[in-house]
């Protein structure tokens, strides 16, 4: 799959060395555009493949913006022979791949999102659930692959609450605390991590 960084440099391959202007007139990849945001948008591109490497300035010459001098672009051998090497198409066959995995996660994502909703309306889950069967269905949850935030909204909660549950304690005043115990209370609708007085 060509992008516009290996249009740019078969178009210098062609024919070098080019201004950003001339390249961004062969290149053609920017419908809409004028001549300069062109000319800017190739610039960015020659500078990373100066970086790496693949191109380089081979002088400059008078452009017709104003009387500013515009650099000459000459492509050098490390680029060409990364222009025969066709990395790019590689590339291609690694995006479609890539999309094909997304599909498959978003329909497993989907099937999780399913399965809790069947859960939490079977067992009736909110924040009010106990402490012990809401901490065993968390750890099995997360061992599904399910995140945070789906986990939360299951229960009522928030997802730095559900990774909190799941990891067992929290550190406050530089006191552990166990999370998910009675040594938690929730007032007014928020949690707040204070640690009861013992009798």
């Amino acid at each position: 799959m060509e992008n516009n960084h290996v249009r740019v440099l078969k178009a210098l391959s062609l024919k070098s060395p080019r201004t950003s202007r001339e390249l961004a007139d062969a290149v053609g990849a920017w419908p809409g555009r004028t001549p300069h945001l062109a000319a800017v948008r190739v610039n960015a591109i020659l500078d990373v493949e100066q970086r790496r490497g693949h191109v380089a300035r081979a002088g400059f010459t008078r452009s017709n913006y104003k009387n500013v001098h515009a650099f000459l672009w000459k492509i050098t051998p490390a680029g060409q022979a990364w222009l025969e090497a066709e990395p790019w198409t590689q590339r291609g066959r690694n995006l479609s791949a890539r999309k094909a995995r997304a599909i498959r996660n978003r329909a497993w994502d989907s099937a999780l999102i399913e399965y809790l909703d069947r859960e939490a309306r079977a067992h009736d889950w909110s924040h009010e659930t106990p402490a012990a069967e809401r901490k065993a269905a968390i750890c099995q949850m997360r061992a599904m692959g399910c995140t945070l935030q789906a986990i939360a909204d299951v229960f009522g909660i928030t997802g730095e609450y559900v990774r909190l549950i799941q990891q067992g304690h929290m550190v406050r005043n530089g006191k552990s605390i166990p999370v998910g115990s009675d040594s938690l209370t929730r007032r007014e609708g928020h949690l707040v991590f204070t640690e009861k007085e013992k009798p």
